[in-house]
């Protein structure tokens, strides 16, 4: 979950940072991100079948506990403006909508 959405947020940050550098390192880390988050995905996807109907409750039990967590955590963040613009840190409404959509892009129960 984690590894998902810290992809979503680094591509964000490499197109809104104001400081170009750090947008070209958050391009580079973005994708790398994007390729961890997708073979966890295979792996799941793999794996989670092979689970006996418990394992698979814990599972998704833990998932669930992710998405409340870092829901918790974006409306938590209290960085200074200024530092969220240079560094492309999308506003706490931009971060809500993203985890909403990746939830139900990946067909997860919030």
């Amino acid at each position: 979950m984690r590894e998902t959405f810290g992809a979503l947020i680094a591509e964000h940050q490499a197109a809104l940072a104001r400081d170009r550098t750090f947008a070209r390192c958050m391009r580079s880390i973005a994708a790398d991100e994007l390729g961890h988050a997708a073979l966890s995905w295979r792996v799941a996807a793999w794996l989670e079948p092979q689970l006996a109907a418990a394992e698979r409750q814990l599972v998704e039990g833990a998932r669930r506990a992710a998405l409340v967590e870092l829901w918790q955590q974006i409306t938590a963040d209290a960085l200074p403006q200024d530092a969220r613009a240079l560094l492309g840190i999308p506003a706490v409404p931009l971060q809500q909508a993203l985890l909403v959509r990746m939830t139900g892009a990946l067909r997860l129960a919030a």
